[in-house]
């Protein structure tokens, strides 16, 4: 089973480009959705996080974990980043080596894993594959991340200025899908799984 790892800056289309691959039938493991659903699931996960933001990040109407809040403090404060990071990536990983597992049982030839951070991380590089880099352009990832967010360019910034550059993932890539709204998706997507299936 080959596993690719999906990466790219925020913006930069990711999301699309999986949801076409698992239209085409490929599992795909979102570890940042994966992730949000653990801080809630795990309860071992959950305690380390109480102990390191305090109840105030639980403390929404349902009991969940406070995205915005938590994405306030992570997206300010490069120290704290880390030590969220450093409690949920154990988790994520482990979480990853099951459904891995999982995929492989019911006969999959590829899966997939996306990940913002997947080239600042080690472990993660560890569990794929190959690399596909999403490239887009700066203006265009603040326009559609501004738009998606609701939120203030300033703030997409802040979370743009904690990735690596465009261009350094570029340089780490296997392959490069590039979402500038005038090359044509389809076929890039079309070319890299077939350039998978010869392999």
């Amino acid at each position: 089973m080959i596993t690719i790892g999906i990466t790219g800056g925020i913006g930069s289309g990711k999301s699309y480009i999986c949801k076409v691959l698992k239209q085409m039938g490929i599992p795909i493991y979102d570890c940042d959705s994966r992730a949000k659903s653990l801080y809630d699931k795990d309860l071992v996960l959950k305690r380390e996080m109480i102990n390191l933001l305090g109840e105030r990040i639980y403390d929404t109407p349902t009991g969940t974990i406070d995205k915005r809040y938590l994405s306030e403090i992570i997206f300010s404060d490069k120290e704290m980043l880390k030590q969220v990071n450093d409690l949920v990536h154990p988790a994520v990983q482990q979480d990853i080596d099951y459904w891995k597992r999982e995929q492989e049982a019911k006969g999959y030839a590829i899966v997939v894993l996306e990940s913002a951070i997947l080239l600042n991380s080690s472990n993660l590089m560890q569990r794929i594959d190959k690399c596909l880099v999403v490239s887009a352009p700066l203006s265009m990832r603040l326009k559609r991340a501004t738009e998606r967010d609701l939120c203030e360019p300033e703030i997409i910034q802040k979370r743009i200025n904690t990735q690596l550059d465009d261009s350094e993932m570029c340089k780490k890539a296997d392959y490069i899908i590039y979402n500038d709204g005038t090359t044509h998706i389809l076929p890039q997507i079309s070319k890299f799984i077939q350039t998978l299936e010869s392999i």
